[in-house]
């Protein structure tokens, strides 16, 4: 017996619900949490340039295991109140297709998609360090003595907002061309069904044009704080992994 879909309404008032709990999260843990434990955590990281390089880096890399773990699991439990929000309802997934071509054809998919994604995160490496001097220019600080309050971390990510979904929007009509699309943003349709592991599994070069180039722009012209950063850095992969 199918699982029965839940309701627009439903839907929308638990979107809602969830929204708000994730917007509590993200302004108070900063405060409460990261603020006193702050100068540790540059000691053990290595200072301002290395929160900066290499945080990103861990906190990308974390959240993508821990978000992909975590649909991993609800795929196989197959627990009956998520069952609810499975977008194509009534179809199979694709590692349970009856077809053996189409099963194998969903793991070639998902190892390609793993190593595009270790690639894309990797490069992120590189592209701080790179852009690290620029950004110091800009007013960038990780200081324990500069970490921004809740008011100014919220305001700093709505502005990020519209930024990301401006160039989000213009980039990725861009990649819809029709001499681009074929060469790379293909890859990233090559995902015809909705799972976690399609977030980030894209070309090189789009993952650069339509996610570091939005993600960066704002934190940049802001010359924002590490740690609203960090914070900034969770909502967009909660929104590409989750959402």
């Amino acid at each position: 017996m199918s699982t029965p879909k839940v309701s627009v309404d439903e839907s929308a008032t638990l979107n809602k619900a969830f929204a708000l709990a994730q917007w509590v999260v993200l302004l108070a843990v900063p405060q409460l949490v990261w603020r006193p434990r702050w100068p540790f955590f540059l000691a053990l990281i290595g200072g301002e340039r290395n929160a900066n390089v290499y945080g990103n880096f861990l906190l990308t890399a974390g959240m993508l295991i821990v978000g992909n773990v975590f649909f991993y699991c609800l795929y196989v439990l197959r627990l009956p109140f998520f069952e609810r929000y499975k977008v194509q309802q009534g179809k199979p997934w694709p590692w349970e297709h009856a077809h053996a071509k189409k099963r194998a054809e969903f793991s070639r998919l998902v190892r390609q998609g793993v190593l595009l994604t270790m690639l894309n995160v990797g490069i992120t490496i590189p592209l701080a360090a790179g852009s690290y001097v620029n950004l110091k220019k800009m007013g960038y600080s990780a200081a324990a003595a500069d970490f921004p309050s809740a008011w100014k971390m919220l305001w700093q990510l709505l502005i990020f907002m519209m930024v990301e979904d401006t160039l989000f929007y213009w980039g990725h009509r861009l990649l819809h061309r029709p001499e681009i699309y074929a060469h790379i943003h293909k890859v990233h349709h090559a995902f015809t069904f909705s799972v976690s592991i399609a977030a980030v599994a894209t070309h090189p070069i789009e993952y650069t044009i339509s996610n570091v180039v939005p993600f960066v722009a704002g934190p940049t012209m802001l010359g924002s704080h590490c740690a609203t950063i960090y914070v900034w850095l969770m909502c967009v992969v909660f929104a590409r992994v989750y959402v």
